[in-house]
């Protein structure tokens, strides 16, 4: 079988950078979308968005490089993020900010 150049730089592409999968997490009242790449500069990592600020991330948005090893398939990463969301629902910083994001804001905000 004769493979052609675009193959080549695919499979070149998927042994450099690793593969991505997407995946959304509902989480306390919030949807987080997550992108999980195999290898970010060598390592399994994750991002993960949403609408607006959350009790993870005032600006929607939070990097999060994972312990190598740990989690290789996607599966793996949607429950390392669901297990993730699900500790820090759990800590006082967390309730804090959710209450702070429900509260009404003065200056424009809801």
């Amino acid at each position: 079988m004769v493979s052609c150049g675009l193959e080549r730089d695919f499979k070149e592409r998927i042994r450099i950078m690793g593969l991505s999968h997407t995946f959304t997490v509902h989480a306390d009242g919030f949807d987080f979308n997550v992108s999980f790449t195999t290898k970010k500069y060598g390592i399994p990592h994750l991002e993960l968005r949403t609408e607006g600020a959350s009790p993870l991330s005032e600006t929607g948005y939070r990097s999060h490089f994972l312990p190598s090893g740990r989690v290789k398939t996607p599966l793996q990463a949607e429950a390392y993020t669901k297990r993730m969301l699900s500790d820090a629902q759990q800590t006082p910083e967390w309730r804090k900010s959710k209450l702070a994001l429900s509260q009404y804001d003065l200056f424009g905000g809801s």
